[in-house]
């Protein structure tokens, strides 16, 4: 079983707009509402492939009991806590014209410590049953930036490998605790790291500096590709050309894919092809998130995996 963390869910709110560009006044085509966050996203790539999967995290009022419905509705299995605050909402605003035109997130609510400790005695129950876990998103307010390296060190007690999607502090004391694998934020890395990502070398020095803490596996987004960067060898996953609808929860649904196959076996090559299979599926949904099998498999063999030979 995967456990996936989404300590800051959301409620997404997303608009298309016939118009290439935001006015004063704009008028909606289509408006959809659906639960969303990291961990959230990349369960649905999780229960696609027919794994076993549980969504955790702080969720409250309407806007968590709607989260904890919707993703119920298609048989995937939470283990929420419950908190006195509200599940916060984001809105994604798209067109037909781009990925993304805008996106407004709230921060959060604000986590009390007995909602923190409850939530901790469900993790160490639901971590004993865990062959993996993935921990992503931002942080609620109350949460201590250390949280996510809290969490990693007791899976390390249990021998479960840990994946972390992260920014700011959170990865940075997330990867002190050397998780198997990082996804880090691009837009974060540059201050994180002191390094300024420009290319697809400046890319690769920064996802080395994060393999310096023990991580084994660095993922690093790209414009059409994802790099995978491991101690010894360094890949681009090349994104077939299509006409993307919603590139929010792409990430989500690459690491998704990795993780499925990496549960099993180190088979890196094939971990990324699904992983790439999983992303460009994920974009041709409004809902961002993967919709069958059968899709993924018809982009299978149109992700372009080569290593890369940067000294």
């Amino acid at each position: 079983m995967i456990a996936t963390i989404t300590l800051n869910s959301a409620i997404d709110k997303v608009f298309i707009l016939p118009a290439r560009v935001i006015e004063k006044l704009n008028r909606v085509e289509k408006g959809i509402v659906i639960p969303g966050g990291g961990g959230i996203n990349s369960a649905y790539t999780f229960h696609v492939l027919g794994v076993e999967v549980v969504v955790m995290g702080f969720i409250g009022g309407e806007a968590g009991r709607f989260t904890e419905d919707e993703i119920r509705k298609t048989q995937i299995s939470t283990n929420f806590t419950y908190i006195g605050g509200q599940t916060r909402t984001d809105y994604i605003i798209l067109n037909k014209y781009s990925k993304v035109l805008a996106q407004i997130n709230e921060k959060g609510p604000w986590i009390k410590p007995k909602e923190m400790e409850s939530f901790i005695e469900s993790f160490k129950r639901v971590l004993s049953r865990c062959e993996m876990l993935l921990l992503s998103g931002s942080l609620p307010q109350g949460v201590g930036t250390d949280f996510y390296a809290r969490l990693i060190n007791m899976a390390h007690e249990k021998n479960v490998r840990t994946v972390l999607k992260a920014s700011g502090e959170a990865l940075s004391y997330g990867i002190e605790s050397g998780p198997y694998m990082v996804q880090p934020n691009i837009k974060g890395v540059d201050s994180l790291m002191g390094i300024k990502i420009i290319d697809v070398r400046k890319r690769v020095e920064a996802a080395r500096k994060i393999l310096e803490k023990g991580v084994q596996i660095v993922v690093m987004n790209g414009d059409g590709y994802y790099l995978v960067v491991t101690p010894e060898r360094i890949w681009e996953v090349g994104l077939p050309k299509i006409e993307i609808i919603n590139s929010v929860g792409m990430g989500d649904a690459f690491i998704g894919g990795m993780m499925y196959i990496l549960k099993d076996r180190e088979d890196l090559p094939e971990a990324m092809r699904y992983g790439g299979a999983a992303s460009i599926s994920s974009a041709l949904q409004v809902e961002a998130k993967v919709e069958n099998k059968e899709q993924m498999e018809h982009f299978f063999d149109k992700i372009e995996v080569k290593e890369l030979n940067l000294s």
